[in-house]
């Protein structure tokens, strides 16, 4: 009976799908069974891994074609359900990104401090802290159940917070927080290839002997984030534009405070 119900366990456990360490950067723990050590790459996780990146640092993990990213400053737990069969993916505190492939949707459910959310074939970005939890779906589309039982379904191009207390309202979003989201999630930072200054001493105007206002335009050509978008693990380097617009107050020919930015347009290159 012991030796039937060993065989019984173990292919409970089986059914369990293997998330694997495809990349990360900077300061990322894993802790089992209470013992926590640097995680190592190709590294397997198991049921009650507990994952946590530091300061500036990042996490990519796989299983079969779906991908997982965290952001820096994130908790982040393997857990299972009753029968084995599903991943419980839970962000206890910080930044995720996953895109699920759709023959794997099934696999898991996403586990939040307020709701739990399941997908169709998704990309959708998560964040978790003291003021509730943020899900924006990038692509596809996410259903979430919030602790009354209500689900609330999030398509492609919306976001909702949900806080304790507030009905939660569908939001767009925007392609700069998109990107926002993408490079909190994301391995490369910023660095500047080019930048260029404009300022037109005709515009400055005087508003006493020594007082002086206007505004001055500048342009920041980067490398922006490497999202790992997509189907890609690797580092992209796409590029951006910043151009940004900044009125300044000037007390005689050296002292300038700026008030930065009042115009600021943005592209990126996230394919």
């Amino acid at each position: 009976m012991r030796f039937l119900t060993l065989i019984s366990i173990i292919c409970l456990a089986g059914n369990l799908q293997a998330w694997e360490v495809k990349k990360f950067r900077g300061d990322v723990s894993i802790e089992r069974q209470g013992q926590s050590k640097k995680l190592e790459l190709q590294q397997k996780l198991q049921e009650g891994d507990i994952i946590r990146t530091g300061k500036k640092a990042r996490a990519l993990l796989v299983e079969g074609q779906s991908k997982l990213w965290l952001g820096q400053k994130t908790v982040f737990k393997i857990q299972a359900s009753k029968d084995k069969k599903t991943n419980i993916l839970h962000t206890i505190y910080g930044k995720m990104r996953t895109l699920v492939a759709p023959k794997q949707a099934e696999r898991y459910r996403y586990k939040f401090k307020t709701v739990v959310a399941g997908v169709r074939g998704t990309e959708f970005f998560a964040q978790s802290n003291e003021s509730g939890d943020r899900l924006c779906t990038l692509e596809g589309e996410v259903a979430v159940e919030q602790e009354g039982g209500e689900t609330v379904l999030i398509h492609a191009g919306k976001g909702v917070l949900f806080s304790q207390g507030e009905v939660p309202q569908l939001s767009d979003n925007s392609n700069f927080l998109v990107d926002r989201w993408v490079a909190e999630t994301s391995f490369s930072s910023e660095k500047t290839a080019l930048q260029s200054f404009y300022e037109n001493q005709k515009r400055k105007h005087a508003l006493g002997s020594n007082f002086y206002w206007g505004l001055t335009a500048w342009t920041t050509v980067c490398d922006l984030w490497n999202p790992d978008y997509r189907n890609s693990t690797e580092d992209l380097n796409p590029s951006c534009v910043s151009t940004y617009i900044s009125p300044f107050l000037q007390y005689g020919k050296k002292h300038r405070v700026f008030v930065r930015p009042a115009l600021n347009t943005y592209w990126g290159n996230r394919a």
